[in-house]
């Protein structure tokens, strides 16, 4: 299990770093670079298309449908709310109070 968080930060970190600095010249030629086109640009496109796929759209979708789709999808609730019960049930065990 370990391994498996060491291998996640890694990658976070890489795609952190190439998100947010893959443009200066530090990373001229390196793997920071050349990911950094497809994260600023091709993956929000890919993104879009795969929405469109899922929900059954003919043409590419705006980012305003897919806006619209996130906010009225019941599901993303539950789960964004499920995930704030989980999170406050852990920090109430690490504080020694189970309410």
């Amino acid at each position: 299990m370990e391994w498996f968080l060491i291998c996640h930060g890694m990658v976070t970190l890489t795609v952190v770093v190439s998100f947010l600095c893959g443009q200066w010249s530090i990373f001229n030629n390196t793997p920071i670079q050349w990911i950094h086109p497809f994260l600023t640009f091709a993956a929000y496109d890919y993104f879009l298309r795969f929405v469109a796929f899922v929900f059954g759209a003919k043409d590419h979708i705006s980012s305003d449908c897919l806006i619209n789709i996130l906010l009225n999808c019941k599901i993303l609730l539950y789960f964004y709310t499920w995930i704030l019960y989980w999170r406050s049930s852990q920090v109430y065990e690490f504080r020694g109070c189970y309410c």
